[in-house]
């Protein structure tokens, strides 16, 4: 297992502690389907193969621009995705950092 340069901790890919958030907050099944739609939908490609420790401020910042140029699908009266559905992307996104926090990764 890799462990962290700085801390000495074992690192812990996204896409693991992702799954590992979804699984341990009492999440409804509901929630925890929209999560994964936005997990899958645009999360995925941009964070699941790193690592949480490898994570910087800046990739965040660049993730979240990108969501307003990002093209929507069909029902989208704009054709970029809306300020509501950029809120959830944000919205999961802390929760799974905050975890990770806590949990010391």
């Amino acid at each position: 297992m890799k462990k962290h340069y700085l801390s000495g901790m074992a690192k812990i890919r996204f896409e693991k502690a992702a799954e590992e958030y979804l699984n341990s907050q009492g999440i409804t099944e509901k929630t925890k389907r929209g999560y994964l739609v936005l997990l899958e939908g645009r999360i995925k490609p941009a964070f699941y193969r790193h690592y949480v420790q490898d994570i910087t401020p800046a990739m965040l910042r660049k993730f979240f621009n990108d969501l307003k140029t990002t093209p929507a699908g069909k029902r989208s009266k704009t054709g970029f995705l809306s300020g509501n559905t950029q809120l959830h992307y944000y919205r999961i996104m802390n929760a799974i950092m905050n975890y990770c926090v806590q949990s010391g990764w």
